[in-house]
């Protein structure tokens, strides 16, 4: 039966486009980011036509509760993957395949103008603030979370037999106690904060009851895992995976470590500060000019293409990630006072990413923090 029924859809086609494909649950930034941008997408009316799309789950899932919360929005079937097979053999079957492509970069500013599409029943709501009241953390109070990247996810989850293969992306991990630093000036400011993730190689060496190692104490489940995420004040992280889910619930983002330098906007409030790009035998910085030279080669992603070119990835430090997240909690406490100077430094930088072959017209989000680019204003030049 299974091919009558695609030749129908085929002829259906002029009246009702009809699509199967994947939903790319394994890696959660996929699963939470690429999924989010194709429902804003539709409501944007950015496709065509507004097709109907039926999807499957590619395994593992990385995450059971987006899975859940996906289930009641999404037309997914493990059908999908059935006809996904045929239309890949059948003449004319490119146009009823793959309604979600890869597109975990914003280039449309759609995160910035739309609202979100998960939500929480009432039930999973009171579950959560349950579970915060037996963790200690007192009702109303606020919470930060962070994060930093490293292997060990994709090492366990997503195991393959090539040796050190996942050791390609090496260049955007990071040192999750660079983040401490930050953390404790934040919850100087009466803030709880949780460390996030699934697994990690290392635990937090610290002694402060309101960081809360979440990540490594044996509390964490997938719930609290996209529960907390949107609920957070506010995300401190790099380009970890997991990012994507406080950025789908439109949580603000302190973006710390990020590269490759891509231009995009995030929700509303959000800063960032990107690595920098040593060039070995010239001695000194690649300028974001020279990064986002559409001529150039400098948006990398891979590691052996740094080391191809010479180039030593250095991380953002303990004191530049501490003043980002200063910087955006006086942001949204309505504190933070901008110089002149920043200002100016801020349009400077808007012009160059503006004319990178990533460029958009949607950077109205895309701010570098102020600390970081009065001491790295020569990158301008």
């Amino acid at each position: 039966m299974t091919l009558p029924i695609a030749i129908i859809v085929v002829m259906l086609r002029p009246i009702q486009l009809i699509r199967f494909g994947p939903l790319r649950s394994e890696r959660i930034g996929h699963f939470s980011k690429d999924t989010e941008i194709y429902l804003c997408q539709l409501d944007e009316k950015i496709l065509s036509s507004k097709p109907f799309d039926i999807f499957y789950y590619k395994s593992p899932i990385s995450n059971r509760q987006l899975k859940k919360m996906w289930d009641r929005i999404l037309h997914v079937s493990r059908i999908a993957k059935v006809f996904e097979s045929v239309f890949r053999i059948l003449p004319g079957g490119r146009h009823h395949l793959d309604p979600i492509s890869n597109v975990a970069i914003d280039s449309q500013g759609l995160i910035a103008r739309t609202q979100p599409h998960l939500f929480f029943t009432p039930e999973e709501e009171e579950k959560g603030q349950k579970t915060l009241r037996e963790w200690g953390i007192p009702k109303d109070a606020q919470f930060i979370c962070f994060q930093s990247r490293d292997s060990k996810y994709l090492e366990e989850k997503l195991p393959v037999l090539q040796k050190d293969r996942w050791r390609y992306h090496k260049y955007r991990d990071s040192y999750i106690h660079s983040y401490i630093p930050a953390i404790d000036a934040l919850v100087q400011e009466e803030y709880y904060g949780f460390r996030m993730g699934s697994v990690a190689k290392e635990t937090l060496k610290i002694n402060n009851p309101r960081i809360i190692d979440y990540a490594s104490n044996g509390y964490r489940t997938d719930f609290m895992d996209i529960y907390l995420a949107s609920k957070c004040k506010f995300f401190i992280g790099d380009t970890v995976g997991f990012n994507n889910v406080p950025i789908i619930f439109r949580r603000p983002f302190a973006f710390v470590n990020y590269i490759p330098m891509i231009p995009q906007s995030w929700s509303a409030g959000s800063l960032f500060i990107p690595k920098k790009l040593w060039v070995r035998n010239e001695n000194r910085f690649l300028t974001f000019r020279e990064i986002l030279d559409p001529r150039a080669e400098m948006l990398f992603d891979q590691n052996k293409q740094y080391e191809k070119h010479g180039i030593e990835v250095i991380d953002n430090s303990p004191e530049e990630i501490a003043a980002l997240s200063i910087e955006m909690d006086k942001r949204l406490k309505g504190t933070w006072h901008a110089s002149d100077e920043d200002d100016e430094l801020q349009e400077r930088l808007l012009s160059i990413m503006s004319k990178s072959k990533f460029g958009n017209n949607n950077l109205t989000n895309t701010i570098m923090g102020a600390e970081f680019l009065r001491h790295n204003k020569n990158l301008l030049d």
